[in-house]
């Protein structure tokens, strides 16, 4: 199983005649692996032409007076974002507030307001007569269904209480005759 050639290695001119020679073959073989080369020595060609400097000898932190602005501007820069909020406020108040309009009276064409409460109280009674039918349907008919349920409970009734009366005939007819007959004293 062969690895992949070092592409970096060729890129930055570290690899010797074989190993190169493989890598171009692979890059010919590869356009992404080629287009990833060229990039590569485009990076490495603007590092180099970076001047070359000494790092600095101390390291500056945040927390250094040096890097705290004065307190004039510390100021300065609170009145100013106030100044442009008060301005923004009153601006946005001013392009915002509501233009008067000029009324144009409504004329009503249709009956008077005396027409039209006749016209409700009429439509609510016939509303409720018929409402009043419904209710008095409705009632007789729960009604009629009532006394059929009764009905049929009495003749249930009815039936449970013969089937008693004739059991207690037969234990009755059956105690008579064993005392006729002599077996119970």
């Amino acid at each position: 199983m062969h690895s992949k050639p070092d592409v970096q290695g060729y890129v930055l001119g570290e690899l010797g005649e074989a190993e190169r020679r493989a890598v171009e073959q692979y890059l010919a073989a590869n356009p992404e692996a080629a287009m990833e080369a060229e990039r590569l020595r485009a990076v490495t060609m603007a590092l180099k032409r970076l001047p070359e400097e000494e790092p600095p000898r101390r390291i500056a932190f945040v927390s250094d007076k040096v890097f705290e602005p004065a307190w004039w501007r510390r100021s300065w820069r609170v009145l100013a974002a106030a100044g442009m909020l008060s301005m923004a406020i009153l601006s946005h108040a001013m392009l915002t507030r509501p233009r008067p309009t000029a009324v144009t009276p409504v004329v009503a064409a249709g009956p008077s307001p005396v027409e039209i409460e006749k016209m409700i109280d009429a439509r609510v009674a016939a509303a409720l007569s018929g409402q009043k039918a419904e209710s008095a349907r409705l009632v007789a008919a729960a009604m009629r269904e009532a006394e059929r349920n009764f009905a049929r409970e009495r003749q249930a009734d009815r039936v449970s209480m013969e089937e008693a009366m004739m059991v207690l005939r037969k234990q009755v007819n059956n105690y008579y005759l064993a005392v006729n007959r002599g077996g119970l004293q």
